[in-house]
């Protein structure tokens, strides 16, 4: 049989590494502007409930990110005064 070897002009599509890849149920997280817009609040104001602990999120690379359904989360037990 004869053997075919693999020529350095090849190439192959390589699939990127996202967070969903490493863990199927891990939901993807989402920006700052994302959760501003999703609660129709300035950004400055998500900024500061962030900071004031009100709301779920973390830094990545110096930009925050959260987690969608944790952000909905904390504001009906803030609605509900808990």
């Amino acid at each position: 049989m004869a053997e075919k070897k693999k020529s350095d002009g090849d190439k192959t599509a390589k699939k990127k590494s996202t967070d969903q890849d490493a863990d199927p149920k891990q939901k993807p997280l989402v920006t700052l502007a994302e959760v501003a817009s999703m609660l129709r609040l300035p950004l400055l104001r998500i900024r500061k409930m962030v900071q004031a602990g009100q709301i779920p999120g973390v830094k990545v690379d110096g930009e925050w990110r959260f987690n969608k359904d944790l952000v909905v989360q904390a504001i009906k037990r803030r609605s509900r005064g808990r």
